[in-house]
């Protein structure tokens, strides 16, 4: 019969239970550490929320698009393309998937397949604060005079719109601080407060903005055609960059500036 050392027993097993001090601490510590805790957790749960609502906002904006027939019914909107995303991006084992439904016209399926990385956090994303769409170079298309004239219609009106906004039920356009006309590019600002955590509010920030951009410009068409008389040479220059900025209106992806600050949409015609 093998005797058991006692003493042993009980000092090897020690190491298996350890004293838990948090129940020694006052009650009121136990209970702010349990509500830090619980507020931690619903910060989780509520971030993880929203992420999956604006990746069903998303996947219904590209249905709603990809069952329109007719063109001109949605042209002054952005168009998802398939192409959006490199088949590099989806990976294995989702690549021979991909390549299958590729060509397909369900847009979707790249969305499907990267539900996870498009919803996951990304702190790397909370220094955007503009998206920049590219347009052709105005200082080779228009006067010094009429592109002053242009900035300065185009950055007011869109002000007016985002403080009209501001005080209406509808609120699209409360995350937008305002518009920019640069040289070669059209900027929208966001406020400081906002903050993008993930690919899922870069792709609905940038085809909403765009869709933003368009409803500015055809507001000043619709004036132009209600107030002829007022042909002014910088009214024709807006309507020239609105007709090629809408007609650019199938996205094809971003990029993100190495500042860390700019997101880069591409559009295609």
């Amino acid at each position: 019969m093998i005797e058991i050392d006692r003493y042993t027993m009980t000092m090897k097993m020690a190491p298996l239970f350890h004293k838990n001090y948090f129940y020694e601490l006052p009650d009121e510590l136990q209970s702010l550490i349990y509500k830090k805790v619980l507020k931690n957790t619903l910060c989780v749960i509520s971030d993880t929320r929203e992420a999956l609502d604006n990746y069903n906002r998303l996947f219904a904006y590209i249905q709603n698009n990809n069952k329109k027939t007719n063109i001109n019914s949605y042209k002054n909107r952005a168009i998802w393309n398939i192409l959006l995303s490199s088949r590099r991006d989806v990976g294995d084992p989702y690549s021979k998937y991909f390549e299958y439904f590729a060509d397909t016209y369900d847009a979707t399926n790249v969305v499907r397949l990267n539900k996870m990385k498009m919803t996951r956090n990304n702190n790397r994303y909370s220094t955007i604060r503009y998206i920049d769409y590219s347009i052709y170079p105005l200082d080779i298309r228009v006067s010094e005079a009429s592109f002053i004239c242009v900035k300065k219609i185009l950055e007011e009106y869109a002000g007016i719109v985002l403080c009209n906004d501001a005080t209406t039920a509808k609120n699209e356009y409360t995350i937008i601080q305002g518009l920019h006309l640069l040289n070669d590019r059209i900027r929208i600002e966001y406020k400081g407060d906002y903050v993008f955590t993930n690919a899922i509010d870069i792709y609905n920030n940038i085809l909403e903005a765009y869709n933003f951009i368009t409803n500015i410009f055809d507001i000043l068409f619709m004036y132009n055609h209600l107030y002829p008389e007022y042909d002014l040479e910088y009214m024709n220059d807006i309507i020239d960059l609105r007709d090629w900025f809408e007609y650019n209106s199938r996205f094809h992806g971003f990029s993100i500036a190495d500042s860390g600050d700019i997101v880069r949409p591409r559009f295609y015609s």
